[in-house]
C-alpha cells in the first residue's frame, strides 16, 4: 500500500516521529504536520532538491500562514520563512519540523529525537533544535529550499499563544541544560544570553507601557521554569538523551 498507518499507545511528537523512521523503508523521510496543506508536487520537489544536492543531509523548507488569515491581528500563527537557498552555518540552529526531510541513514548516525522534548512531553518543544544540534555535532549538511512552501492551518489567540510561548521557553531552556550537562559549555551563553535578553525586553516593554510585554514576560517564566525542571532528569553524556523519571520519582 502506499499509505501505512501505524498505530501506537504511546504520548509524544518525538516518540512518533522515532517509531515512524524505525518502521521507514526507504532512504529519504519526509514530515509534516496534520494541521498543514502541501502542494502537489511538495514530494517530487523534495526529491528532485536531495537529487542536485546528493551531499545534503536535512533539507528544510518554508511553513507559511494561510493567506486569507494572516491579517487576523488578533491570532498568532507559528510559521517559518526565509527567502535564501543556502546550507546552514556550523552550529546553526533554524528550521521546523512542519516542513522536514533527511536521510535515515543519517539520523541513525545522530541518533533519535529526544522522547523528552517536543509536544506531548515534559518540555513541550525545542526537539527538532535539539536534534539539529546533534546533527551539526555529526557535521551535517542542513539546506534551506524556500521554493517548496506549505500552508500551516494552526493557530492561537492570545490566551492559548501565552501558554504556547511558555511551552516552547520551557523546552528551549531545557535542551540548552541537557548539552551544558554534557561538558558542552557554549551553552553558558546560549542560556544566559537568551534569558537575559527576554528579561531586558520585557522591563523596557513594561516601562513603555507596551501591552506587547506578555511574550517576553511568559517566554522568561517558561525558560526559567525549564532550567530548573530539567535538573529533575538524568542525562546520558553519550548519547546527549534525557532518561525518563523513574515511578519512583
Amino acid at each position: 500500500p502506499r499509505i501505512r498507518y501505524i498505530k501506537s499507545e504511546t504520548v509524544g511528537l518525538s516518540v512518533a516521529r522515532n517509531l515512524a523512521l524505525g518502521a521507514a523503508q526507504h532512504d529519504l523521510c519526509v514530515f509534516t504536520d496534520d494541521d498543514c496543506l502541501v502542494p502537489t508536487d511538495w514530494l517530487s520537489n523534495i526529491a528532485r532538491t536531495f537529487a542536485r544536492h546528493p551531499e545534503t543531509q536535512i533539507l528544510f523548507s518554508p511553513v507559511h500562514v494561510p493567506p486569507e488569515m494572516k491579517h487576523r491581528e488578533d491570532l498568532r500563527f507559528p510559521s517559518f520563512y526565509f527567502r535564501e537557498e543556502r546550507v546552514l552555518k556550523r552550529g546553526e540552529i533554524f528550521g521546523m519540523g512542519a516542513n522536514m526531510a533527511f536521510r535515515k541513514a543519517f539520523w541513525k548516525e545522530v541518533g533519535g529525537f529526544d522522547e523528552l522534548l517536543g509536544a506531548g512531553s515534559p518540555f513541550f518543544g525545542a526537539e527538532e533544535h535539539d536534534w539539529l544540534y546533534r546533527a551539526h555535532l555529526q557535521n551535517a549538511v542542513i539546506r534551506l529550499a524556500p521554493h517548496n512552501p506549505i500552508i500551516h492551518y494552526s493557530w492561537r489567540d492570545k490566551i492559548l499563544w501565552d501558554k504556547v510561548t511558555r511551552g516552547y521557553a520551557t523546552g528551549d531552556a531545557a535542551f540548552a541544560m541537557k548539552h551544558l550537562r554534557c561538558g558542552d559549555l557554549k551553552m553558558i551563553g546560549v542560556l544566559t544570553e537568551r534569558w537575559a535578553r527576554m528579561g531586558v525586553r520585557c522591563l523596557l516593554r513594561i516601562l513603555q507601557r507596551n501591552s506587547g510585554y506578555t511574550y517576553e514576560l511568559n517566554y522568561f517564566r517558561g525558560y526559567g521554569s525549564g532550567i530548573v525542571k530539567s535538573l529533575r532528569y538524568s542525562v546520558d553524556r553519550k548519547t546527549r538523551l534525557y532518561s525518563p523519571l523513574r515511578h519512583s520519582e
